[in-house]
């Protein structure tokens, strides 16, 4: 059918023409100005409806257009003005005069606890629409946002289906969590809504924060971030990091909708690490002279790559959905199926969601309403493979003839695939269900009970194998864990509206309750009595290796919030917010937190003095307040007791078990703030074909919750940290968004271009201002330091000079001990003549100093075509995967290393370890990239096609994401995201993918 469409749709338009030009023609004319200022308006396209048959007007606003009958009806359209449709009815002259379109300055945007017109918001706030949430193919909708929201950074930490991304909104404001809030249909979702708890188990490669790929994007009507404190504040408690609305679709009045749409892509692998082949290693190996050499001619050359990644692998999404409104009812219905295949095997992600959402107006004060999503989730984990298949020789075979998995020094990673059995599956229910009462005329009373529950089960087991001594497993084992977790929310809110006059007031007071509880159980046992899939029962292993763990978290929060916008004439706006929350989190005596924030905006255009046909739009917007952070374990503030404590006691002496205090209690634990101010300016010229928004940002967060050793003087065990409000942060920086739209004659086009600047520095940690260390690499290295004066999770260690080229050298200047010829030369920066952590600095950072999007949007009659750049510039990465503690494959830049007849003074000589593997300038690598992060191609059939086959529309399109990279990095990409303390640490993530996929949208 589709192969015949083409054809089909040529013999219809034939057809129509034959019947136009049989028919008696007719010559309009006209004159199209401007309502405004009555200038003729030229470039407006002047359309046949139903067909593409128009005319273009000229200079001076005329148009001429042969027209087939009378009957029919003329559409004008134009960038920045109002569009019109006009019944020719035997008229041969039709002169219109075009009302500007002021649609963007009426936008309404969704807010915390409601919506407000786009001309009287006064705080920074960022809208993402339906169709540009569904161009990326992904799992989770947050992915759609990359390139797309000044002011937000979003990483792709890992390739891994139903990966969460990394987000930050605004720098890293926080040594905890610094991800966002996310609210979805008001419901707040709980942190970690799949937890990576109890090791491989529950391992999914996701980041911190809320988890949103339980949401079908194609569900989704719009995405708001907002940025500042005057749209932040009414989420006080935790809404320092930012907060990302997200609302889901509704029914529209009119006949009932119903829609199909899918959409089937192809998956690879975008790049690959270039390592050394076969004989490359076997050379490399030989002249590091730790083993029997190898005969360079006769070694195999398996790429472990290639063997764990796999070509085109699919992911699908198929979603059909119900949707109509009448004068007292609202529906939508949704139901959508996705598919994900790893490129690596047993990565696999599905999901099957349901959702419905329904509004009832019961009476004319009386309204019922629910938001419903139900989703159902399985995952296939496998642990970090990308790490094996990175170290492994390629001198070795993956496996014999017979198919058998040959042994590997560093372990087979073909075998560790097969013999790996773990993952988890979810259920979850997202429910908003509210009742609103209208009273006093202007006066509205809602109250909502919000649920998020989460059901994970997870099993690991792993089979008896054995590959070499060094990757085996003697005895099978079963791991089963479960974590059942709900969160309910209880809002009650009271809303005034009103307009008179020149004046427009909105109020809203409310009460909030909210409590989380989450509960773990594990268990583990060996040596089941047989391996067969419905056997993996914890009672059928030795009853001796048996273990369970269980564990639980829980907190709430009590709120009361409030906030007045006002408009006086359309010109001058104010906000006033204010949110006081209460959490179980802290002590009785720091358990209030009390957060305020001011917005003033004024929209310049409204005044006379500025009558301008060039300015469209002009608005200046500042505001200032403080939020607040709590992100930290529910049982920090308490004191913990440290068992497995022995002792020895008695007569006669012996060692008896025992326990002692492990953590002392902080009840003056309290909550962080965030001080934010923000000023921008809002504006639209030559009829709004060009917008934008330029905002200058400063936040300080002060307090901040940190885990800290203490004095022993404390009473703590033995390195047991404790949490303090510690440590200040700055972040400050500009943002901006710029686009112009515009027409010509039957060709539109849009550029779109945003980004924003990020200078984050620590300001104090303790009364001490002792730094923290993170980034745990391995042998016993942290690589990432912050400290007072850098930004958090710095990159430290030596700065390198250069390499030794001779005995000479190593005598004159200060060196390590057993430092040879071809050794990286470390600068001695303490002035001492001596190398030790002394002379450690700080040689890079993971946040970048800028962060953009470019995007533009093309039309011509039918077709419509999408292209959006992303980049970030000025970040560094840590290539921890080419650390080595032992022989394990290289990447090929030693193929230019230090020799005798090769003095190189960047790439040392080869080694196994030892010195050259010191934290140092050598493994940091420029993180900075621009990639191609979509092409989207779309034909919209025409009217004709569409009525003969009974719909009412449809759409094809195909795409593809993350066609190319321009880096730098020599890993799978520079998305390198993580924990503050983490990120930006490559120790072999899950490559990203290139994703070409065909899609089909249809509404009947």
């Amino acid at each position: 059918m589709v192969k015949r469409l083409p054809r089909f749709r040529t013999v219809c338009m034939t057809a129509l023409s034959l019947l136009f030009f049989s028919a008696q023609a007719q010559t309009i004319t006209g004159k199209v100005t401007s309502a405004d200022d009555g200038e003729p308006l030229p470039g407006v396209t002047v359309q046949i409806k139903g067909t593409t048959q128009g005319a273009i007007t000229d200079i001076d606003g005329r148009y001429n257009l042969l027209m087939p009958d009378s009957t029919i009806v003329l559409v004008f359209s134009y960038i920045g003005f109002q569009s019109q449709e006009i019944s020719v009815l035997n008229q041969s002259t039709i002169d219109i005069e075009m009302e500007l379109d002021l649609s963007e300055l009426e936008e309404v945007v969704v807010i915390g606890y409601g919506t407000v017109q786009k001309r009287d918001l006064t705080g920074s706030v960022f809208s993402v629409k339906n169709e540009d949430i569904v161009k990326i193919p992904s799992s989770n909708p947050i992915q759609a946002l990359q390139g797309k929201v000044s002011g937000v950074q979003i990483s792709s930490v890992s390739g891994e289906p139903g990966a969460a991304p990394s987000v930050r909104i605004r720098g890293v404001g926080s040594l905890n969590d610094p991800s966002p809030l996310y609210v979805v249909d008001g419901v707040i979702i709980d942190d970690n809504r799949f937890s990576s708890v109890d090791g491989d188990v529950f391992d999914a490669g996701q980041s911190s924060g809320a988890d949103l790929s339980f949401l079908n994007s194609s569900d989704i009507e719009s995405i708001e971030v907002l940025k500042d404190a005057s749209s932040i504040a009414i989420y006080g408690t935790r809404g320092a990091n930012g907060v990302i609305l997200i609302t889901t679709k509704t029914g529209s009045k009119g006949d009932a909708k119903l829609e199909f749409s899918s959409h089937y892509s192809f998956q690879n692998v975008a790049n690959k690490i270039d390592l050394l082949n076969g004989r490359q290693f076997a050379q490399v190996f030989n002249e590091i002279g730790l083993g029997t050499p190898f005969n360079e001619d006769l070694v195999a050359n398996t790429d472990w790559q290639s063997l764990i990644f796999e070509e085109n692998a699919p992911l699908q999404s198929y979603t059909i959905s119900a949707s109509g409104a009448t004068e007292k009812t609202n529906y939508f219905i949704s139901g959508n199926y996705l598919k994900q295949d790893g490129v690596i095997p047993k990565t696999d992600y599905e999901r099957i969601s349901v959702r419905y959402n329904g509004k009832y107006e019961l009476t004319d004060f009386f309204t019922l309403g629910n938001n419903l999503t139900f989703s159902n989730i399985n995952k296939e984990n496998l642990g970090n493979i990308v790490s094996t298949a990175y170290r492994a020789w390629p001198v070795f075979d993956a496996t014999d003839a017979s198919g058998n998995f040959l042994e590997n020094p560093v372990g087979n990673a073909l075998a560790t695939i097969e013999y790996a059995n773990n993952s988890r599956k979810s259920f979850g229910v997202l429910a908003n269900i509210y009742a609103e009462i209208k009273f006093l005329k202007n006066f509205t009373f809602k109250s909502s009970y919000q649920l998020d529950g989460d059901v994970t089960d997870a099993i690991s087991f792993t089979p008896v194998f054995f590959v070499s001594d060094r990757q085996l497993n003697e005895e099978n084992d079963l791991t089963k864990s479960s974590i059942r977790t709900a969160t309910w929310l209880w809002e009650n809110t009271i809303t005034y509206s009103k307009e008179f006059n020149d004046h427009r007031i909105n109020g809203l007071l409310g009460y909030t309750a909210q409590e989380t509880n989450r509960n773990l159980l594990s268990g583990s046992t060996e040596n089941l009595i047989r391996e067969d899939d419905d056997l993996r029962f914890l009672r059928n292993g030795e009853t001796e290796s048996e273990s369970v763990n269980d564990g639980v978290d829980k907190y709430s929060y009590l709120s009361y919030l409030a906030r007045v916008n006002y408009s006086f004439k359309s010109k001058y706006l104010i906000t006033i917010t204010a949110r006081i929350d209460g959490t179980s989190k802290f002590g009785a005596n720091q358990r209030y937190g009390f957060f305020p924030a001011v917005g003033l905006g004024w929209n310049v255009t409204e005044e006379n003095f500025l009558n301008s046909s060039f300015i469209t739009n002009l608005k200046l917007r500042s505001s200032w307040g403080r939020v607040g952070n709590d992100k930290i374990p529910w049982d920090s503030r308490f004191s913990s007791v440290q068992a497995g404590i022995d002792g020895v006691f008695g007569i006669p002496e012996a060692i008896q078990p025992g326990a002692t205090l492990g953590r002392t209690s902080n009840e003056n634990l309290k909550w962080e703030e965030t001080e934010m101010i923000d000023v921008g300016i809002e504006f639209g010229m030559l009829d709004n074909r060009l917008s934008g928004e330029v905002d200058y940002y400063y936040n300080t967060t002060s307090d901040i919750l940190v885990s800290l050793i203490t004095p022993a003087h404390f009473g703590n065990g033995n390195f047991v940290p404790v949490f303090l409000n510690a440590a200040d942060v700055r972040n400050k920086g500009f943002e901006f968004s710029l686009n112009w739209r515009d027409e010509v004659g039957e060709f539109s086009y849009g550029v779109g271009l945003v980004g924003h600047t990020i200078d984050n520095e620590t300001l104090s940690i303790g009364e001490r201002d002792e730094p923290k260390f993170g980034g745990n690499i391995g042998g016993g290295q942290n690589v990432t330091i912050t400290r007072v004066g850098s930004p958090i999770g710095a990159f430290y260690g030596y700065r390198v000079d250069g390499v030794f080229q001779n005995e000479t050298e190593i005598a004159n200047n200060p060196s390590l001990p057993g430092q040879q010829p071809g050794d990286l030369r470390f600068r001695d920066v303490s002035g001492d003549n001596e190398l030790s952590s002394e002379d450690w600095e700080i040689i890079g950072s993971p946040i970048p100093d800028l962060v953009a999007g470019l995007n533009f949007n093309l039309g011509y009659r039918s077709f419509d075509l999408s292209i959006d750049f992303q980049g970030q510039f000025g970040n560094e990465i840590y290539n921890g995967k080419a650390l080595k503690q032992d022989i394990a494959n290289f990447e090929t830049n030693v193929l230019n290393r230090w020799s005798e007849t090769n003095p190189s003074n960047t790439e040392p000589r080869v080694t196994a370890g030892g010195n050259n593997f010191f934290q140092s300038e050598y493994f940091i690598q420029d993180g900075s990239f621009i990639r191609l992060r979509s092409v989207v191609v779309g034909y919209n059939f025409p009217q004709n096609v569409t009525e003969f086959l009974k719909i009412s529309s449809a759409r094809f399109y195909l795409s593809g994401t993350n066609l190319f990279t321009i880096t730098d990095y020599t890993g799978y990409s520079p998305e390198i995201g993580g924990e503050p303390f983490e990120a930006g640490i490559d120790t072999g993530v899950y490559p990203i993918t290139r994703v070409f996929t065909a899609g089909l949208n249809v509404r009947f």
